[in-house]
Order: structure tokens, then sequence, then C-alpha cells
């Protein structure tokens, strides 16, 4: 009866799915439901409030079997327990899933007490240029409102897809500005291991790094940023 439902809007509008899980006054949507909705062409996203984060798996297992990662947009919340969704973000990567980091509060306040951001790498600050960008994961995301980060591959930008001969060397080239004291910066890859590191000197807010790696059959290169926290 659901997709029913959502088919009949679908012949009008995109269709965004929303979990709102039993914890908050919704109801079971299990794998089978969410696979039958990923059927359903004109869908472009699906928002999960994972109050219960194995019932957000189904979510994200459903997207994975039906193939269209790299077109339909996944995004949850933070609501029981943000350090376990940073592992099966790393664990959906260790799976070849073509996936981007975003913020997410559920404060249910106007304003975000912590102040993160998703930041967006587009052309110019129009819907098309923005969405080009999502869909192109040139996405990052920040606990710090303020930090600025360029990640690139040659001519490539972070999100894109890239093949080297195996035992290559590649060159990163990575600036990172905030305005907060920045301390280290890590690429990171498979399990999460760490490939290069750099730590900065104390005080530092601009910082340039030109890490040399010799990728072998690394799935993806992630970029992380640690930075001191003044602001609260």
């Amino acid at each position: 009866e659901g997709r029913f439902h959502c088919r009949a809007v679908a012949e009008i509008l995109p269709l965004f799915g929303f979990y709102l899980q039993p914890a908050v006054g919704g109801r079971v949507l299990d794998y089978d439901f969410w696979r039958g909705f990923l059927e359903i062409g004109p869908v472009a996203a699906i928002k999960v409030a994972p109050f219960d984060r194995y019932a957000t798996l189904d979510v994200a297992r459903a997207l994975a079997a039906s193939g269209r990662t790299a077109e339909v947009a996944l995004y949850t919340g933070n609501d029981d327990a943000i350090d376990a969704y940073y592992r099966w973000f790393l664990y959906a990567l260790d799976q070849g899933w073509t996936v981007a980091p975003t913020f997410g509060q559920d404060s249910h306040n106007l304003s975000f007490s912590n102040g993160g951001r998703t930041a967006v790498l587009a052309t110019a600050l129009t819907r098309t240029a923005i969405i080009d960008g999502l869909q192109a994961k040139r996405v990052y995301s920040t606990d710090d409102p303020n930090m600025k980060v360029a990640f690139v591959f040659g001519d490539q930008w972070m999100g894109s897809r890239v093949t080297v001969a195996p035992n290559s060397p590649a060159t990163f080239d990575i600036l990172i500005e905030d305005d907060e004291p920045i301390i280290q910066a890590e690429l990171l890859t498979h399990d999460g291991r760490v490939m290069a590191s750099q730590s900065f000197p104390s005080g530092t807010t601009t910082a340039s790094w030109s890490p040399s790696v010799t990728l072998t059959d690394e799935r993806y290169v992630l970029l992380r940023v640690t930075a001191e926290d003044r602001n609260g």
C-alpha cells in the first residue's frame, strides 16, 4: 500500500523517503519495503531518523542492493551514538560504496549548538551547481563552521573516481584553513588505516600538505583533519 502511494506521487514529483522510526512515533519499514521503494525511478534521496541503528542498516542494505548508490543520497542523523556512524561510514567505503560524509544534527532547535557544516565544492552559488557538486561527491563534513578544505589529486577534486597503475606513487595536494589551530592531517584507507600523516606547528591556521603515497589495491583515500575547538 505504501509503495503504491509512492509510485503515484512519483508520477508528479521526485521522491524523498523519510523513515520516522517507532522510537519517535513512526512505524517499522523493513528491508523489503525500502528495496521496493528504490525500484521507483524518481527516488532522489532517503533521510533516516536513526534511533535504531540496526533498522537504519536495513535502509543502507537496500540501497546497496539496488545498485543506485551513485544516484540516491542517503542521510542519517546522530540520534543514538554519533561515533558509531563514523565506523559505518568507513565500512561503506571499504565495501566500495560511492558515498560522501555529511554533517547531521537532530537538536530540534533553530540553530545548531556546535555549528557543524556540510561543505559542497561547487563552481557557482547556484542551485544547479550545488546539486552537481553533491552528485559528484565533492563534499566534506566538518564539526567546525569555519574550516575550509581543498583535497586534490592532479586535476581531480575530492569525490572523483581515478584509476592509477598498481604500486604507483600518488601525490595529493591539500590546503586547510580555519580560525582555530590545525593540529593534524591524515590520509586514511581500508579499515581506517593511516597511510600518511602530518602534524602542524602550534597555532597554525593555514596549512598546506602534499603527501605522496604508493597505491596498490586501495578503493579509496580519505582525508581526516583534526583541529582545536576553542569556540565550544
